[in-house]
């Protein structure tokens, strides 16, 4: 059955090219065959993959002249571009180092013929660089950067809608986000300025969003929210704004993209006020933040919800995450040690009321307050009687080095050391970025950490980085040359993740992250 579609599509494709290639015989001389039909039979045979057939077609067609010179350049161009990623794919080697040079040398050839002999005005001219780029970005030639920048500037100053999508669609792929912003902006400003409603620049938007095409998205939900925010009553562009933001802030199921969601939150605080955000949807800008770390942000903002909602459910969770951040984020301690005080003296025990009691216990030791500081270890493990057993568990190991008199474990002691004593503000330029996947789990589920730091190369050799891991590390036992790790939870609540990176010479950088661990 399968060969026989393989044949019935077979002749499909021939009865096609042969029926274009016949249809020129109707044509006077100087007519030529539609670019359109030409492409639409090449993409048969790129279906087949008879990538040989169709160079042999559409170089017959260049004998008879009856197609434009430089479409037929481009779409041979592409045919062995297309015909090199098969073989790649299909780990068809014996082609692919026989005959690759081969190709690569007429993709060039006809890539730069078509190139030469028309104006960016000409399509052929544009999707030509973007073939020619493509093949620069495959090998890692050293002229893909020129070949990028004439490949943009080409598209913008071709101008149709439809080729800027198509090469900012590719450039995407290939992860070059300036150009292909610059081309989905102009493609975005020609859509907006047509006579399509609203309606339709929202649903194009929600369309690539599910896509996952967020670039692109992010540039139609720019204009719509142009659109609108002038026009649309205060209570609607509140909840329209709101349900947009919801897209793109983090989810562990989603990429997303944090810095997009604050900006959509950012334009509907100042159009709709603040008073238009509820409860739900201050926590959820406040953890978008965090996970965006912007902490001094994150930490207005579940202040902010503090505030004005002292009674809803996530006010545990923000006076522990707030204390977190003067503390271990900003160097505030006064004002962190305050918020973790109104945990502690909570009737109620939950998780963050248990871990706020440990973060009193373990700055007082750090303090030198061995006193202060086993009065709250000891209330942590009076209130936690069974449960909470890993917060238990590091009390424990506080207490025993309190009673036998010795110092505070050395990465955690590092970490308090870098992150409040004021000399060392230093460390907090972002030379060690934490990252943890995902941030939102479930007790035990398995968490992924990892850091990419740098300190730079010494002569011709990289520098030896060490990696001081401490806090809430769960069932995980770490050694200092780990730089990333997996881990997991028996018990929920919010998880502090912290590391110092050092190098020979020294501290290098530090950072620190939160997981929300759920039952």
């Amino acid at each position: 059955m399968k060969n026989q579609k393989q044949k019935t599509a077979s002749v499909l494709t021939c009865i096609i090219a042969f029926l274009i290639f016949n249809l020129a015989s109707l044509h006077a001389e100087d007519d030529k065959i539609p670019y359109d039909a030409l492409k639409e039979t090449a993409e048969k045979y790129f279906s087949e993959q008879k990538y040989n057939e169709c160079a042999e077609y559409l170089g017959s067609l260049a004998e008879k002249e009856i197609a434009a010179p430089a479409e037929l350049d481009y779409l041979l161009a592409l045919t062995r571009y297309n015909q090199l990623k098969y073989l790649e794919e299909s780990q068809d080697w014996n082609e692919y180092f026989s005959k690759g040079n081969d190709y690569r040398g007429e993709i060039k050839s006809y890539a730069e013929e078509a190139i030469s002999g028309t104006s960016s005005k000409d399509k052929a001219n544009v999707y030509s660089r973007l073939v020619l780029w493509k093949l620069y970005k495959d090998q890692e030639d050293a002229g893909q950067d020129k070949a990028l920048t004439d490949l943009a500037n080409a598209a913008l100053e071709n101008g149709d809608a439809g080729l800027l999508k198509d090469v900012a669609d590719s450039l995407i792929a290939y992860g070059e986000r300036i150009n292909s912003r610059r081309l989905y902006k102009t493609y975005v400003e020609k859509l907006a300025a047509s006579r399509i409603s609203d309606a339709e620049l929202k649903s194009s938007a929600e369309s690539f969003y599910k896509q996952q095409n967020f670039e692109l998205s992010e540039a139609l939900y720019d204009a719509y929210i142009g659109r609108i925010a002038a026009s649309m009553p205060k209570d609607e562009l509140a909840t329209d704004l709101k349900e947009i933001a919801k897209q793109f802030a983090y989810d562990p199921a989603i990429a997303g993209d944090p810095a997009y969601a604050e900006k959509v939150f950012a334009k509907m605080e100042e159009s709709a006020g603040k008073e238009s955000f509820d409860e739900e949807t201050l926590y959820l800008r406040a953890f978008n933040l965090e996970k965006a770390k912007e902490f001094t942000r994150a930490r207005d903002v579940y202040r902010e919800l503090i505030n004005r909602f002292p009674e809803g459910s996530h006010i545990n969770a923000a006076l522990y995450k707030t204390g977190v951040f003067d503390v271990y984020a900003l160097r505030s301690l006064d004002s962190g040690r305050g918020y973790f005080e109104k945990l502690a003296a909570k009737e109620t025990i939950d998780p963050q009321v248990i871990s706020a009691i440990y973060q009193l216990g373990l700055l007082n030791q750090w303090e030198d307050n061995a006193v202060k500081a086993k009065e709250y270890y000891d209330k942590l493990l009076e209130l936690a009687k069974d449960g909470y057993a890993e917060k238990s568990g590091l009390a424990k190991m506080r207490l025993k080095e309190i009673s036998e008199s010795k110092p505070l474990d050395y990465n955690l002691k590092l970490f308090l050391d870098v992150s409040l004593k004021e000399e060392n503000a230093a460390f907090d330029s972002g030379k060690a970025d934490l990252k943890l996947t995902p941030y939102i789990l479930k007790v035990n589920d398995k968490l992924n950490a990892g850091v990419s730091a740098s300190a730079g190369e010494s002569g011709c050799m990289p520098i030896d980085l060490q990696y001081l891991w401490s806090g809430d590390l769960g069932n995980a036992a770490l050694t200092p040359e780990q730089h990333s790790f997996e881990t997991s939870y028996s018990d929920s609540g919010i998880k502090q993740i912290n590391l110092i990176v050092v190098s020979p010479s020294g501290v290098v950088g530090r950072s620190m992250s939160l997981a929300d661990v759920n039952s």
